[in-house]
């Protein structure tokens, strides 16, 4: 390895092989990157087929029994898909972090044998959870409200809003009181966002705490 300013010749097979894995692990990056974004279609187009069921429904029997039915049957269906949906969500963010933090093992090899190369890496050469991380689509600078921006907020919110919608609903099985209604509907709302939330934030931070470097950044060098 580097030792000072002096470069070590990376064995040309070596040099071949983590040319070619990285390049698998972009690849893996953009299926998981794929996947992601069908299962938001996936998701937003069924919440959108229900809610023209819904709405035909409302059309047709004048928002009676009818429209009811529908809403206690669809909604809670598509609420659980959504809860599937960040499942899978979950999971292809693993694949996406697995292959960043190899990318980032393999950056590190190369600014080991070619110590000169590390003022042009833009991408941190570690397998350090947090600055893999910060390399990834927006820059992540640890500020709490980023988790907001991401693809499981996006649907943990909408589907709130279906379990409020929900509780509204079946409020209406026993309650004219509109704005009984609206405050039951409103609880469930946070209800179930506070519930996503906190689980998906426990699952973050606890996979992010497993996820142990091989190769650590020294000090000071942080991208």
């Amino acid at each position: 390895m580097g030792d000072g300013d002096e470069s070590t010749p990376a064995n040309p097979v070596v040099a071949q092989f983590l040319t070619t894995e990285h390049f698998n692990l972009q690849t893996e990056r953009a299926i998981a990157n794929n996947d992601v974004n069908a299962r938001l279609l996936l998701f937003m187009s069924s919440l959108s087929a229900t809610i023209i069921t819904l709405a035909l429904s409302t059309q047709f029997s004048g928002g009676g029994d009818a429209f009811r039915g529908f809403a206690l049957v669809l909604l809670p269906t598509v609420y659980v898909f959504g809860l599937v949906t960040v499942g899978r969500l979950g999971q292809a963010w693993d694949a996406w972090f697995a292959a960043g933090r190899g990318m980032g093992r393999i950056r590190h090899y190369f600014s080991e044998v070619a110590p000169e190369l590390k003022p042009y890496l833009v991408m941190p050469a570690t397998d350090e959870p947090w600055q893999v991380l910060r390399s990834g689509i927006g820059k992540v600078r640890g500020h709490w409200f980023e988790g907001l921006y991401t693809a499981p907020a996006a649907v943990s919110i909408v589907n709130s809003v279906v379990a409020g919608v929900f509780v509204g609903v079946v409020t209406t099985t026993f309650s004219d009181s509109r704005p009984l209604q609206g405050a039951l509907g409103g609880v469930g709302f946070v209800v179930s966002v506070v519930g996503m939330f906190a689980f998906a934030t426990r699952g973050f931070f606890r996979r992010m705490a497993e996820a142990e470097a091989a190769f650590p950044e020294p000090a000071g060098d942080e991208h």
